[in-house]
């Protein structure tokens, strides 16, 4: 074991000094990210504290998605390009016949990319602290073993970016393809809310969304945020935002109400939990709107709700979506299930029940509140 560190030492150690050899690498390493967070910086006085619920505002949100750009850069582009550099120059053969093996001295040339990564990521988190007023949390620290987890996660593309390299001796344009696609699903620069609903499903399954959401979270106290769709009946739309055979939400496992396709009259009944019919007639006749800490926005595929108290966001499908524009302009509840019954060549008593069970789970979820006439 002692002879395995020595080696990486070694390795470390090389290459470190190599990198101090070109006596401009320290200065563009800090001009570079430097003149990166002035632009970002100024980019966000162009939007508004209720964009983006951040402590700091765009700035806070964005900053965090440029440390991951960069460690991504310095970390899976610099490490494929390194083994580039032994095979050219011709000292990869030393690693393929020493007793360490073959493995062990790519791994070994990895070790400096991923120390200079971390320190370059630390650095700008610094300059933006120190020069820009980020509000820095009390928690940053616990964002070190965060990122090295999350640097485990991007191992396999380094590994692969390695092989690659070690076959066809070129592939910058690959590198360049996997930091701009993990830029994209993964909200480094902009929340993935905003993203068409036939890609931000690649958001939820791969391991970067959520690290990214727990690293704002530690370093500049965002919220963590956790994702949750609903669905309303679906007789005027047939694709759903959630999986057809249970219209539920995708992180709890709540139903909020009809399956994807129309039901009979009987078939509907039997799938709703009953309502008392007091509870029923005082919500049809209340009037509701959106609280001030949730806002709404309207893409073609699905309206986006987000509660800006919890931080958490919600998707509703385009029917959901045309329902609570309704509702807020809507003296009641029920008032509007004529339009909307005509809207859609619906029966009226069904359109009352998808109302229903819509604005419950809406005021369940704090996305919507009861006025009284009194209050206007």
């Amino acid at each position: 074991m002692r002879l395995w560190g020595d080696a990486m030492w070694g390795i470390v150690r090389r290459d470190a000094i190599l990198f101090a050899s070109y006596r401009t690498q320290f200065a563009s390493q800090i001009l570079g990210p430097l003149f990166t967070i002035t632009l970002f910086y100024y980019i966000s006085h162009l939007l508004t504290a209720r964009t983006i619920h951040s402590p700091g505002g765009y700035f806070g949100f964005v900053i965090i998605g440029l440390v991951i750009v960069q460690i991504l850069t310095l970390s899976l582009g610099i490490m494929p390009l390194t083994v580039r550099q032994e095979l050219v120059s011709g000292t990869i053969e030393r690693f393929l016949v020493s007793a360490h093996g073959p493995v062990n001295g790519i791994i070994g040339t990895m070790l400096f990319p991923l120390i200079n990564a971390m320190l370059t990521g630390i650095l700008m988190l610094g300059l933006a602290t120190i020069i820009f007023g980020l509000p820095l949390a009390a928690t940053a620290a616990l964002a070190i073993p965060v990122s090295l987890l999350g640097m485990l996660a991007f191992m396999p593309f380094a590994f692969i970016l390695v092989a690659l390299v070690m076959a066809f001796k070129q592939i910058s344009n690959a590198t360049q393809f996997i930091i701009a696609g993990v830029g994209i699903i993964g909200g480094l620069y902009f929340p993935i809310a905003v993203l068409p609903s036939w890609i931000r499903w690649a958001s939820e399954v791969q391991p970067f969304t959520p690290a990214t959401d727990l690293l704002r979270h530690l370093l500049v106290d965002a919220p963590h945020i956790r994702r949750e769709w609903i669905c309303s009946s679906s007789w005027a739309s047939p694709r759903c935002c959630c999986p057809p055979a249970s219209c539920c939400c995708a992180r709890r496992s709540v139903t909020v109400n009809a399956p994807a396709r129309l039901p009979s009259t009987e078939q509907s009944r039997s799938r709703r939990s009953p309502v008392t019919s007091s509870s029923t007639n005082d919500l049809l006749t209340a009037r509701v709107r959106m609280p001030q800490h949730v806002v709404c926005r309207s893409f073609v595929a699905e309206t986006v709700v987000l509660n800006l108290e919890t931080g958490q966001y919600h998707g509703l499908n385009p029917t959901a979506g045309r329902m609570l524009q309704a509702l807020h302009a809507a003296p009641s509840v029920g008032a509007v299930a004529p339009e909307l019954a005509g809207e859609y060549g619906v029966e009226r008593e069904q359109i009352e029940r998808d109302l229903l069970a819509l604005a419950n789970g809406l005021l369940e979820r704090g996305l919507i509140e009861t006025v009284d006439d009194d209050a206007g």
